[in-house]
């Protein structure tokens, strides 16, 4: 039987392989650390704080985008 963190590295292998293959603009890194956010921010009482850190995460990431354009 597989435990949590077994399940969530089965889970993040399956994100990568979708992101390489459908996303590959977005970086590995955007996506791991959202599943992470997700992870450590999993009870019912905590959607408020993830949101607003992957939001945060996202936002940054476009930030970097427009001062590289």
């Amino acid at each position: 039987m597989m435990n949590n963190n077994n399940k969530i590295d089965e889970i993040k292998k399956v994100l990568e392989r979708i992101r390489a293959e459908k996303y590959s603009a977005v970086p590995a890194s955007i996506v791991e650390k959202i599943v992470d956010v997700q992870v450590n921010h999993n009870e019912d009482s905590e959607h408020t704080e993830a949101y607003n850190e992957i939001k945060s995460i996202v936002n940054n990431h476009l930030s970097k985008i427009d001062e590289d354009a």
